[in-house]
């Protein structure tokens, strides 16, 4: 392949470099990055035709989380004809005028990590209730992704990192593990959504919201009784619960077929 010519391991990008750029520094997450599109017929990137200011990882779309993966592999002054493969082909020239340089994540303070986790979470649950759960499942596991890098010891015990309450830092990831599940169980996802309500019980064992979306997810698989014990979980802790008490109606109901089905074929199995 052509040293001109990029493509990214999914094979969804393809970068080919018209001009080279001029530095040997490319954008990083979080980085303030100042751009320009043309020669497209995409209208999501109509905006982009003039210089604008776009910080990567701020994405909400497919078309721009996939601009931020191309935006990582460019240099200060490169300008290339792009194109990704998604369900609909986009092609443009993107050009890359400046950006400012932002330090790793792992160099990030824990009070700006726990910001940005925040304002992820903010933007996802505006996409969630838009009904754009494939967008809001990036923006809460991006989230997750900033949390999970704060150096917190397993084997200590401590309740501050760096002046910030260790308490609000779990919530927050409880939050997000709670959210995306919701996104999950959107998409009828549901053995994704009982991996995340684990994340959520390794944290809050009695989480009400995860054992309610535990119970549901394990309504949808069939498995009733493991949905009857995530119900009876959660109204034991919260016995006013009117959605766990709704979803328990029609949960044993299925229990209750299900014995009668058994007690049917082992009385004729005896029978004979």
């Amino acid at each position: 392949m052509s040293l001109n010519v990029w493509t990214s391991p999914d094979d969804v990008i393809r970068k080919e470099i018209i001009i080279h750029g001029k530095s040997e520094l490319k954008p990083t997450e979080n980085c303030k990055c100042y751009i320009r599109v043309t020669d497209t017929s995409i209208g999501e990137l109509h905006k982009f035709a003039q210089t604008y200011l776009y910080v990567l990882g701020n994405s909400d779309t497919a078309i721009e989380r996939n601009l931020d993966n191309c935006l990582m592999y460019m240099l200060i002054g490169e300008v290339a004809r792009v194109t990704f493969h998604l369900e609909v082909i986009c092609s443009f020239t993107l050009e890359l005028l400046n950006f400012e340089t932002e330090d790793l994540i792992y160099n990030w303070s824990v009070e700006k990590k726990l910001s940005l986790a925040l304002n992820h979470k903010t933007r996802g649950v505006e996409l969630f209730k838009e009904c754009r759960y494939i967008d809001a499942s990036h923006r809460f596991s991006k989230g997750l992704m900033i949390l999970c890098s704060l150096p917190i010891g397993v084997n200590e015990f401590v309740t501050e990192v760096d002046n910030i309450s260790l308490k609000d830092i779990q919530n927050l990831k409880v939050n997000l593990y709670n959210n995306l599940a919701s996104c999950y169980l959107k998409c009828f996802d549901y053995q994704t959504v009982l991996k995340l309500c684990q994340k959520v019980f390794e944290i809050d064992k009695e989480n009400i919201k995860a054992l309610y979306k535990e119970g549901v997810a394990f309504y949808e698989l069939q498995d009733y009784e493991k949905s009857q014990g995530s119900l009876m979980t959660l109204l034991n802790i919260d016995s006013d619960n009117k959605a766990a008490l709704e979803k328990l109606k029609f949960v044993n109901i299925k229990v209750n077929e299900s014995n009668v089905k058994v007690n049917a074929m082992i009385k004729k199995m005896f029978s004979k």
